[in-house]
């Protein structure tokens, strides 16, 4: 029988402050992109910063899958993530027809 994992690929980091130096000073979607492409992990990749755990998609049949099914649908926004998107970002936005209020 063969050993198969469920655990999604990516990079563990370092404990508590998981991969928060990543960050710093490069642009997030490249290092994303770049991290995923090393830990083949472009349909879904977990990794952890602090203690908030985050799931990317890099491949665009994933991320359409992901926000088009009800699994992931009206998912609770932290406001720490709400704030650093400026109050906008698609994956927070709330299942249902598109609200076209503040525009």
């Amino acid at each position: 029988m063969e050993n198969v994992s469920s655990a999604i690929p990516g990079p563990s980091g370092l404990p508590i402050i998981g991969l928060v130096f990543a960050f710093a000073g490069s642009l997030t979607h490249r290092v994303l992109a770049n991290l995923a492409k090393t830990f083949e992990a472009v349909p879904l990749m977990a990794f952890s910063i602090g203690f908030t755990r985050f799931i990317i998609s890099s491949h665009p049949d994933t991320a359409k899958d992901i926000l088009s099914s009800l699994a992931f649908a009206d998912r609770p926004v932290k406001e720490s993530a709400y704030e650093l998107l400026f109050h906008r970002a698609m994956g927070f936005a709330p299942y249902g027809e598109l609200s076209t209020r503040g525009t």
